[in-house]
C-alpha cells in the first residue's frame, strides 16, 4: 500500500512538474522580413528619429539588435557605411521605398501573434 501510494504521488508529482517545465519553456519566435537590397524607410511621421543607431558589420547582427529591442519593429542596415538604424514605426506608420544607387536595406521584425495573446496572462493560459 504505501509503495502504491508513493508511486501514484510521485507519477502526480512528476506530470505536474512537467506542465509547469512546459508553461515557463514556451517558446516565442519572431521571424526577420528583409526588403530587397537598394531601399530605405520613411516614417509617416516626419519628424521621427531612430531609436538607435548603430555602427555594426552586418545585416544579421543590425537585425539581431532590432529584436533584442522590446520597441523596434523596423531596421535599415547600409553595407558601405555599416550603419544600423533601429525604428519603433511598423509599415503601418511608414513606407519601404526603393532608391536607385542605395546601399541600404530595410528589415522588419515579425511576431507571432501568440505573443500578444499569452502578454500579462497566468501560466495556465499557456497550454
Amino acid at each position: 500500500m504505501l509503495k502504491t501510494s508513493f508511486l501514484l504521488y510521485f507519477t502526480l508529482s512528476l506530470l505536474f512538474s512537467y506542465q509547469i517545465i512546459v508553461c515557463l519553456q514556451q517558446i516565442y519566435q519572431s521571424s526577420i522580413e528583409l526588403s530587397d537590397k537598394s531601399t530605405i524607410f520613411i516614417p509617416k511621421v516626419s519628424f521621427e528619429s531612430p531609436l538607435k543607431t548603430l555602427t555594426i558589420k552586418s545585416l544579421m547582427w543590425c537585425a539581431q539588435q532590432c529584436n533584442l529591442n522590446i520597441l523596434c519593429r523596423i531596421f535599415v542596415y547600409d553595407e558601405i557605411t555599416f550603419i544600423c538604424k533601429l525604428y519603433q514605426s511598423d509599415l503601418l506608420s511608414g513606407n519601404i521605398t526603393f532608391v536607385l544607387g542605395s546601399t541600404s536595406q530595410v528589415g522588419r521584425i515579425r511576431y507571432q501573434p501568440q505573443l500578444y495573446l499569452n502578454y500579462n496572462q497566468t501560466c495556465d493560459r499557456c497550454q
